[in-house]
């Protein structure tokens, strides 16, 4: 994440996607809750999936895998929010969630169609995955909230 205010994001956006804090802070809720499902799913690397890196011709080439956990959202405030994973996720995952760490905890709000398709009609991240319970039947990811990743933008944006 990178405010947008910061001078390096001109540099940054031409060659990756990132997010606006500042916009995804603000952004307001959809109005029409009525025909909307609220999805919760934490998306990020897992450890396990990762591929050894070659090198060639100078470039340096990493095969990654992201791994999409959906789940029901036990607790949420400002500062953590901990998501219980869908039993029905866990034949597609790894025993361990490690590597995740710091992938994103996301808010999404989907619409069902005619036709029976689903259309995501609003987004927002709401956590960064910190620690995986694994002990626990299903599984949880804990994240760090909203309140804690704002203290630290603006923390480096005073430095």
């Amino acid at each position: 994440m990178i405010r947008s205010d910061h001078g390096l994001v001109g540099n940054i956006e031409k060659d990756c996607v990132f997010l606006d804090a500042d916009k995804n802070f603000t952004k307001p809720e959809p109005e029409d809750f009525s025909s909307l499902l609220q999805v919760h799913s934490v998306f990020g690397l897992v450890e396990k999936f990762t591929g050894a890196t070659t090198r060639q011709g100078g470039r340096a080439t990493t095969l990654l895998k992201g791994v999409l956990t959906s789940g029901v959202l036990r607790e949420f405030d400002k500062l953590t929010a901990t998501l219980e994973c869908f039993n029905e996720n866990l034949a597609d995952l790894p025993s361990s969630f490690g590597g995740t760490s710091g992938g994103g905890l996301w808010r999404v709000y989907v619409r069902k169609r005619d036709d029976g398709s689903l259309e995501a009609v609003h987004h927002r991240l709401i956590g960064i995955a910190s620690r995986e319970n694994i002990n626990c039947t299903p599984p949880r990811i804990t994240c760090q909230g909203i309140g804690r990743i704002e203290a630290l933008l603006e923390t480096s944006a005073a430095a």
